[in-house]
């Protein structure tokens, strides 16, 4: 089990609302659009992620689950229509920063999406370093950047 430190947990409740982000499931986004079928809501601009909560221990139970803390950038992709950003946690456009993961993005089967996950570095040991992904962000050096990504909240 990882350190406290080194991982975050959430807890999954039963039913059709997603309490990640508050919107709901596709069933509960759609409105009546007068021909008897739901129109698909509109792909949002931007979600709050949801952070970590340092703990002392791991909660207890089926309802949670565990994912291993990443030392990298928060990042959102949106996709729409082929058109990629990369959103910072808070909201910041720097697709700019990330040119090769814009450009991975693009080449994804969605018309639309919104993912979630962390771009890092990993060292030989599959370990990621803060200070590792703050140098490879020097011009040129992007090519050893990594998109994990760890929620769909939005797809086509």
């Amino acid at each position: 089990m990882p350190s406290p430190a080194r991982a975050s947990y959430r807890r999954m409740e039963r039913g059709g609302t997603n309490e990640r982000d508050g919107y709901g499931t596709d069933a509960e986004r759609v409105a009546p659009n007068g021909t008897g079928r739901a129109a698909k809501a509109t792909l949002p601009e931007f979600i709050p992620p949801q952070l970590a909560t340092l703990v002392r221990s791991a909660p207890e139970g089926d309802a949670w689950l565990h994912e291993i803390k990443l030392d990298g950038y928060r990042v959102l992709a949106r996709i729409d229509r082929g058109r990629v950003k990369l959103l910072t946690r808070s909201g910041q456009d720097w697709t700019a920063k990330f040119p090769s993961l814009a450009a991975a993005a693009e080449r994804l089967r969605a018309k639309s999406a919104l993912l979630d996950g962390e771009v890092v570095v990993l060292d030989a040991h599959g370990i990621s370093h803060f200070q590792s992904l703050q140098e490879a962000l020097s011009p040129g050096r992007t090519q050893d950047l990594l998109y994990f990504v760890f929620d769909l909240l939005d797809c086509d």
